[in-house]
């Protein structure tokens, strides 16, 4: 009875959402994607991905708010796979909350979201140019993209002259530079790297 029972409420509990979306990868403007896939999920991971993606914003709000001094400047081994690797906690997790909040809360709500979605019915992958000419009648499509875009350059900009006043003040090393300029700036070489340190004159 219950079995018979559980049959006709399930298709009612666990019905399923269709959706249209689209994601990017890349941070320039030249190889930047933009993907245009569509998901068919139970209502309810479609549901807890909608609050998943709402608690994204106060993630970002988050890095305007600044850790003290006295916590930033805290000397530990933070990383688990490197236990004598020593590091403060600024440098390790960030200056401000933004840092912990999503490497602790953020992050693993997504992770948790994602593992339960289903897989993409269609994917299409476009570059830039394509996605303006193909949502010319929806701008909203791809203009998120070209904010993200605009917003990572505007963060480069700021992490590398930060990086550079810290390594020309003599407070980092010319090694520990270098490891948080290749962070900032993943897809380049090292000699690329010693280039943008070394340049004068910014």
């Amino acid at each position: 009875m219950l079995s018979n029972l559980w049959a006709k409420i399930r298709p009612v509990l666990q019905f399923k959402v269709r959706r249209w979306h689209t994601s990017m990868r890349g941070w320039t403007e030249q190889n930047a994607r933009v993907f245009v896939n569509c998901e068919t999920d139970i209502w309810y991971w479609a549901l807890a991905e909608f609050l998943s993606d709402l608690q994204s914003y106060f993630c970002s709000w988050t890095h305007n708010i600044p850790l003290p001094g006295f916590i930033c400047n805290i000397k530990g081994h933070w990383d688990k796979d490197d236990p004598e690797y020593l590091a403060s906690f600024g440098d390790w997790f960030g200056d401000d909350l933004g840092g912990l909040w999503h490497g602790y809360i953020c992050d693993p709500c997504l992770e948790f979201v994602w593992k339960h979605k289903s897989h993409d019915e269609a994917e299409f992958e476009l570059t830039l140019d394509e996605a303006r000419k193909k949502f010319a009648h929806d701008p909203e499509q791809y203009q998120w993209v070209e904010k993200s875009i605009e917003e990572r350059k505007r963060w480069d900009a700021e992490s590398l002259a930060e990086i550079r006043a810290a390594y020309r003040s003599g407070e980092m090393t010319r090694e520990r530079a270098l490891e948080k300029l290749s962070f900032v700036f993943s897809d380049l070489e090292d000699d690329q790297l010693l280039e943008i340190l070394d340049k004068q004159g910014e």
